[in-house]
């Protein structure tokens, strides 16, 4: 299969949940008499990630060592997105870590791309690990999908989102979405959040490793999305006027 890429405007599909997480509510009305969006960023998110890291809403808190959360980053140029963390990261402590076979595909992915790890926000749908890998069921992903919301909203919305699985490009574009290998190749120019946006659906590194003969596709579609980055108005993106 042959990346052929094809940029499509499209409308946002996003759908932040309903209501605010009534954890963090009562978390900034018992630590701050100010309203919480007066807050630094670095400070919301710090109380963002304290709600997400005791967080015990589903089972999942249970098998491992409970959420890893992202590591802050103020005004990412990208932002890269998978389903969970995963063992080796779960092992280190750090998502995508270097140390694990994922993470060193991962690196490969920026290498390719001209980013720097320290430029791009790093996340998952799910902050929890699951047991032998499997899939984390709706239910948790809803419970996780309430966190995220804040989460995106601190962080802002980047240029650039890589959706690395079928979680993470359904989170922005439904869940009735085809699965990424169906799509390949197709970059989705949305709003998120009210900021222009390009959606990149991607293998994850983890499919990479089952599947090897899939990496030339992969790299094929990184270098041209390289020069997407480097040259957005030839490609009539709005922010590259």
């Amino acid at each position: 299969m042959q990346a052929n890429i094809t940029i499509r405007k499209v409308e946002n599909r996003y759908q932040p949940p309903k209501r605010f997480t009534l954890k963090v509510e009562e978390l900034i009305k018992s630590k701050y008499s100010k309203d919480f969006n007066t807050l630094p960023r670095p400070t919301q998110f710090k109380i963002w990630s304290r709600c997400v890291t005791s967080c015990q809403s589903c089972p999942l808190f249970l098998e491992t060592k409970g959420p890893l959360v992202p590591t802050y980053v103020e005004k990412p140029k990208a932002l890269f997105i998978g389903r969970n963390p995963g063992k080796g990261d779960d092992t280190y402590s750090e998502l995508f870590s270097t140390e694990a076979s994922g993470g060193i595909i991962f690196r490969r992915y920026l290498r390719m791309l001209d980013l720097r790890r320290s430029e791009c926000y790093l996340t998952n749908c799910c902050f929890c690990t699951t047991k032998y890998n499997r899939a984390p069921q709706p239910n948790q992903l809803a419970v996780c999908s309430e966190w995220k919301d804040l989460e995106l909203k601190i962080i802002g919305i980047p240029r650039y989102i890589f959706a690395m699985g079928n979680d993470a490009l359904r989170l922005f574009m439904g869940q009735s979405y085809p699965a990424v290998e169906r799509v390949y190749g197709d970059l989705y120019l949305t709003r998120v959040l009210d900021t222009d946006t390009l959606i990149i659906p991607l293998q994850h590194p983890g499919f990479i490793l089952r599947h090897p003969e899939e990496a030339n596709n992969t790299n094929t579609l990184l270098e041209t999305v390289s020069k997407i980055i480097k040259n957005p108005s030839h490609y009539n993106l709005p922010w590259g006027e």
